[in-house]
This record gives structure tokens, sequence and C-alpha cells, in this order.
């Protein structure tokens, strides 16, 4: 992820390689971003394109001690492709339908040739989406299954006893219209 404000230092490999003054295929062949000490990189492990932030790849270039990223997360974040994805906890695949949503196109950034979009952003559009209360992080819902009466409740009958009402009792997986459902006892007549 590429941290608030910091989109403007995103390096890719090839500008690594041009800061060098090698060619990016020389570059990759060396791989020298692989050597101890060399900073992390900002973009998701199974991202296409590395992405370096800049400030921190010049200071270990020169022998300097490198910064650290701010740890805190912030809405002004920037996530990509994979990063969106596991924010929502859904696949790639499916992230790929999702950004196509207008709240979603309308505030995409391409840093270093990527796709990214802000993290307020992407939790907006988690929490917008209809029917999904279930797997928001927040769960202020909590989901209930439909009511469906049986064809007898509130039918009242007189027995030896008196009137008493025909519900019928519990029964969990009945088929009713080629649906599967509950039926839930109902006591006394109905409402």
């Amino acid at each position: 992820m590429i941290r608030a404000g910091r989109g403007h230092l995103v390096r890719t490999l090839v500008d690594l390689a041009a800061q060098q003054g090698v060619s990016s295929q020389r570059y990759r062949k060396l791989k020298p971003y692989e050597a101890a000490g060399f900073p992390e990189r900002i973009s998701s492990a199974r991202a296409r394109t590395r992405l370096y932030d800049g400030e921190q790849v010049d200071a270990y270039l020169l022998g300097k001690p490198v910064p650290s990223l701010p740890e805190r997360d912030d809405d002004n974040d920037l996530l990509d492709r994979q990063e969106c994805a596991a924010e929502l906890g859904v696949s790639p695949r499916s992230w790929d339908a999702y950004k196509n949503d207008p709240l979603l196109t309308g505030h995409m950034a391409k840093v270093g040739g990527v796709e990214h979009w802000p993290r307020g952003i992407v939790h907006e559009f988690r929490n917008s989406r209809p029917g999904k209360a279930l797997n928001r992080q927040d769960r202020t819902t909590t989901p209930t299954a439909p009511t469906v009466h049986h064809p007898t409740d509130g039918i009242v009958t007189t027995t030896l006893d008196g009137p008493t009402s025909l519900a019928p009792a519990l029964v969990r997986g009945e088929r009713y219209e080629g649906r599967t459902v509950t039926f839930h006892q109902r006591r006394g007549p109905p409402a």
C-alpha cells in the first residue's frame, strides 16, 4: 500500500534502474532489490509491478538509515487490486468486477502505472453494498430468517377441553411451495 501523502515518492523497477544508470532488463537480472537491507516493496506481494518508496530507496543508496513508513492506517492510504480485495474479503477477480462501480471509478488513481483506490472509499463502497451486512466488519445488524406461517396457523377447533389453536409444532426443513421453510408455533389466536 502507498501510505497517505506519499504517492509522489513511488518508484518502479524501471525508475530504480534509470536512477542506477542501467537498463531495466539488466537491473532485473542483477536484482539489487533482493540485497539485505534494501527497503521492502510497498506494492502487495503478488502485484505484477513492484513499487518502492523513493525516500527509503534514496536513504539506502546513500548508506543512511532507512526511514520507516507510517504504521497507522489512514483513509487516504492507496490500496492496489490485491489489497482492496483483501479489505473486502473477496477474491481479486471479484474486485475486478466491483471496481467498475461509479463510486470506485471516480476515485481510482494510477501510481507507477498501477491502479489504486483510497482506503476510505473502499470502506465506503463496502458499507454501501446492499444485502451484505454479514460481510461488514461492524456487523451492526443481525440477520433474521423470514417467518413463514403454516396454513393451519390460528385455526381454532373445539375439543373436549374447549377451544384450542391448531398450530403446527416447530418443524425444520419442511418443503412448502418448492422452498425449505421453518414454521414457528404461534401461541394463541392470530393477531
